[in-house]
This record gives C-alpha cells, structure tokens and sequence, in this order.
C-alpha cells in the first residue's frame, strides 16, 4: 500500500513540475506576445464586472480590460468626490457613440448647478437589454444620482450572441484564465479565427455587394420575436426598480431606427421605394413601421420596442425624452432615416445632438 502511494505521489509530482514548466514556458512566450483580455461569457455571467479597481490606486474604479472591445474606458472614485452628481448613460451602441455630447451635457450641469457633475458612458456596443440588468444592478455600488436610460436596437442581435457565449463555463474559464498556459492557446486560437474575419472580409469586400443580413443566420418566429420583446420590457423594468428603489432618478427615452432605408431579410421593399419616389411619404412611412413592427428579424428599433419604452415610463412616472419624435419632426419629410442616421440604427452627429438637447431638457426639470 505504502509503494503504491509513493508511485502516486511521485506521479503527481512529475505531473505538477512539468505542469510548472509549461506555465514558464507560456509566461516567457507572453512577455513577447502578451495574450489579450478575454471577457468570459460575453457578459452573459451575471458575475461579470463592467468596472473593476485600480491596482495601486485606492477608490479608484476603471473599466475593466476584457470589456473595453465593447464599452468605453471610463475612470472614477469610489466614494465620490462630496458634492458631485454623478450620471451613467446606459444602452447600447448608440449610447457609446454619445461621448462627446454627453461631456456637453456634464459642463453645462456643472456651469447651472455649480457643483462638479460627471457623467460615466456605460453604452456597450452590441449590448441588449439582458446583458444590460447585471450592469445596472452594479452600477449601484458607485454612488449614481441619476441614470440616463437609452436603448432597443440590439434584442435580435443579442440572442444570436448568447448562442456563442457560455455563461455556464464563465466561472471556471475565468480562474483559468490565471494561467499563462490557458491564455496563450486560447490567444492564438482566437489570432486564427480573427485572420480568417479578415480574409472573409476582404472576399466579400472584393465582390463589391455586402451582404450584411448574412451576418445573422438565424430567422426569428413570430412567437420568438413575442418572446423577445416580453423580455425587453421586463428587462426594463427590472433595471428601472432596481435604480428607483435606491432613490436614483432615471431619464428614459424613446429611440429612432432608420425607416428611410429600414434594412430588412429580404432587402428594401419594392413597394416602400415606390411610394417614396412618388413622393407619398406619409405612407411610405406607414409601410416600413409596419415591415420593421413585423419582421421576424431586425436590427433596429420599431413600434413594439417604443411602444414598451413609453409605458414603462408612463407606469413608473418617468420623464421621457421622445427622441424619436425629435427626429422625425428634424427630417425633410418627416421620416427618420432621411438625413440624420449614418445606418439603420445609429444617429449621425446633427441625430445625437437632438438627442442631448432632448435629455438635456428633462435632467433640467429633475436636477
């Protein structure tokens, strides 16, 4: 008995001294070619952080590495400096993309309140509401006065992500992720999948047609598109109870998709660009929300998605910033899409200025 564990011992230290050496071998390939963040799950783990603290810098949190492929580098105290109003702007893409005018907004607070006033951007690219309700529920551990809430481009997009993601691995996958001997494979296997992105995308290129619509294979039912905008709306509401319960002020917003050029499976209807040409944009417009309020896939917002955004307000007393309307009534026609998008879901700069102007308006009624 006494040999036989002695012949295991020794094995597992064999097995524990070649596995050290492998891990300073991997550690010595990493000083030349460091391995990049890597976000396990997705952000689909409800244990995954969007802010982490800095080493060396007491109090002070930064988004953290894995995450900046999808949000913003954003630095803060943790207490905050007494007398500042802190802001998160919460959505997705389109929130990203509002940097520069939400630094506008924050002086101008600042300026008519005489306080310091910071507003943290929290847009992640490609994010959707499910992945949004971890988030805002840590955005309560850093002292928010008030919550700026925009979003509902990404519902279709998202699911199609969670099917890539593995949030049941996250744990492990992230204590693994300690090991040099981990991360260096995982590293190059990810290098290989992005050379080939490249590639495909130089061919696709090459041909002179993108076909974007193919980026999404799967084609939603009628009940799955249901399904996935009861979630957005108790998705919203979760994230609306958990800020008001602690007293922090929110400002929602309806959000406008591009009904100009509403992108579609199928294409552009034929009969949406022959009411245009014949200068019926009214009708024009009747059409592509009803094309968009019944696709069976989208990337963009439609009557469903404003529809939830208003009623969460109106049950929970929200002021709402009716972007969608501030657009439209922008637009030389009156149909979004025309002149202020530079896609089917993001607003170009003259597009985000209406926005800030109409969030700007109701932080001035509540602050």
């Amino acid at each position: 008995m006494k040999a036989f564990l002695r012949r295991v011992v020794g094995g597992l230290a064999v097995a524990v001294a070649i596995l050290a050496l492998l891990e300073g071998v991997a550690r010595l390939i990493e000083l030349r070619h460091p391995a990049r963040a890597f976000d396990a799950g997705l952000g689909f783990d409800p244990a995954s952080r969007l802010f982490a603290p800095v080493p060396g810098s007491p109090g002070t949190y930064e988004t953290a590495v894995e995450k900046r492929v999808a949000f913003r580098t954003q630095r803060f105290l943790v207490p905050k400096t007494p007398g500042t109003l802190r802001l998160f702007a919460v959505g997705e893409s389109s929130v990203y993309n509002l940097d520069n005018e939400l630094g506008k907004m924050a002086r101008h607070l600042a300026e008519r309140l005489g306080r310091p006033v910071e507003i943290v951007n929290a847009g992640g690219r490609s994010y959707g509401s499910q992945r949004l309700v971890p988030i805002a529920r840590e955005l309560l551990d850093y002292q928010p006065d008030g919550v700026l809430l925009y979003l509902g481009h990404n519902e279709f997009e998202e699911l199609e992500q969670l099917q890539l993601a593995s949030p049941r691995l996250a744990p492990a996958m992230r204590v693994a992720m300690h090991f040099a001997l981990f991360r260096v494979p995982l590293d190059a296997v990810a290098s290989a999948h992005e050379r080939e992105l490249r590639e495909h995308n130089r061919r696709v290129l090459a041909v002179g047609r993108v076909d974007y619509q193919s980026a999404w294979a799967h084609e939603f039912s009628a009940g799955e598109v249901a399904e996935r905008m009861r979630a957005f709306d108790a998705h919203v509401r979760d994230m609306i109870e958990l800020w008001t319960s602690r007293g922090v002020k929110v400002v929602m917003g309806t959000i406008p998709s591009n009904r100009f050029r509403p992108r579609l499976l199928d294409g552009i209807s034929g009969d949406l660009l022959d009411l245009q040409a014949r200068g019926l944009w009214s009708e024009a417009d009747a059409r592509a929300r009803a094309l968009l309020a019944n696709a069976t896939w989208r990337h963009q917002s439609s009557d469903r998605e404003n529809a939830i955004l208003r009623d969460a307000a109106a049950s929970y007393h929200l002021p709402i910033a009716d972007v969608e309307r501030g657009v439209v009534e922008a637009e030389p026609h009156r149909v979004p899409g025309e002149t202020l998008f530079v896609d089917q879901c993001h607003l170009n700069p003259a597009g985000n200025a209406i926005w800030a102007r109409l969030y700007q308006a109701e932080l001035d009624r509540i602050f």
